[in-house]
């Protein structure tokens, strides 16, 4: 027998928005890592490349920039929220932990860049174009697509990098 999606109902978590009790409850009977505590059961995890990952590590970059898509939405990327930058996505002994201080969106990447100064997202840009061009092969954006986007500035805690060793 199956339902609807409309004769679905969930009991929520109303301590953590965007989740359900029978979400939060797998979530801290198998944690995958022993970095997690209880900021990172409602944290936002972020992937990155090995530069931008560096960038983050040293100071030098302090906004992620993606497509409006996903976790990656103002439902899900709010002022407040934990977040994990992690090098790579099997990599939990390189993880970064912050917290969002300031979210923008922008209908499209250009706008974007109006808003926030782009060697904030891309230190390593040479000018403004450069780090627009940048931004749309990472983000896989044609010259033409004008999707919105989201960025977030993160402000790292002062443990930096986690250790698995730790």
């Amino acid at each position: 027998m199956t339902q609807s999606a409309s004769q679905m109902s969930f009991q929520f978590d109303r301590s953590r928005p965007g989740t359900t009790a029978e979400s939060s409850a797998s979530e801290t009977e198998t944690p995958s890592s022993p970095q997690l505590s209880k900021q990172s059961f409602d944290r936002i995890f972020v992937p990155l490349s090995t530069k931008p990952y560096e960038w983050f590590q040293s100071g030098r970059k302090a906004w992620e920039l993606r497509k409006c898509a996903r976790q990656f939405t103002t439902d899900h990327v709010r002022i407040g929220r934990t977040v994990e930058l992690r090098l790579g996505y099997s990599r939990s002994d390189r993880s970064l932990w912050g917290h969002i201080v300031e979210v923008i969106t922008a209908e499209t990447l250009n706008k974007f860049f109006d808003k926030v100064d782009w060697k904030d997202v891309l230190p390593e840009s040479a000018d403004r174009q450069d780090a627009e061009s940048m931004a749309r092969q990472i983000l896989r954006l044609d010259e033409d697509d004008q999707r919105p986007v989201i960025g977030f500035r993160i402000r790292l805690e002062d443990n930096h990098a986690a250790s698995s060793k730790e």
